[in-house]
């Protein structure tokens, strides 16, 4: 209710009386409190009702799961909480040719009295070249997220990257 004080204590919670009321005699300052551990919120299928469901075509990239926690006496907005997801891509390709020619050419001679000779001539080359390209595609996205945590509190925070 609203004369109900709420606070953190450790991994749990108090629920006490406040002081805001009157009160007069020497137990003023004993107001009832419960004490609140390891419990969970639960949706009874049943009676939980929504509308239509749309799905999207997005793919989702990334998820990430933190904590804000206030450890003060007031509420607090000043938590940045920011996903950035940055992908590169880079490729590469080389052609490589080559070319060879020979040109031979071979000759006999007949020499009279001295005999018979033959000539030989070879001429060849070699040449090669290469081309290449490439490229490189990167890609950033953020996602970033203020949330408002009550006194005392810890909260859930989660980010989903589309």
């Amino acid at each position: 209710g609203e004369d109900m004080d709420v606070t953190r204590d450790g991994d749990g919670w108090v629920i006490r009386g406040n002081n805001d009321g009157g009160c007069e005699g020497y137990r003023c300052g004993e107001k009832t409190a419960i004490k609140v551990s390891n419990f969970a919120y639960n949706l009874d299928p049943d009676s939980f009702k929504h509308g239509d469901v749309t799905q999207s075509d997005r793919q989702l990239v990334k998820t990430v799961v933190g904590w804000a926690i206030n450890d003060s006496d007031t509420p607090q907005s000043g938590y940045d909480v920011t996903l950035r997801y940055d992908t590169a891509t880079n490729w590469s390709k080389t052609n490589t040719y080559g070319l060879s020619e020979k040109v031979t050419t071979k000759n006999k001679f007949k020499w009279p009295l001295v005999g018979e000779t033959e000539l030989s001539i070879e001429i060849a080359a070699n040449q090669s070249w290469a081309s290449q390209n490439g490229g490189a595609t990167t890609t950033s996205l953020s996602q970033s997220v203020r949330p408002t945590v009550p006194a005392r509190s810890k909260i859930p925070v989660k980010i989903e990257l589309y």
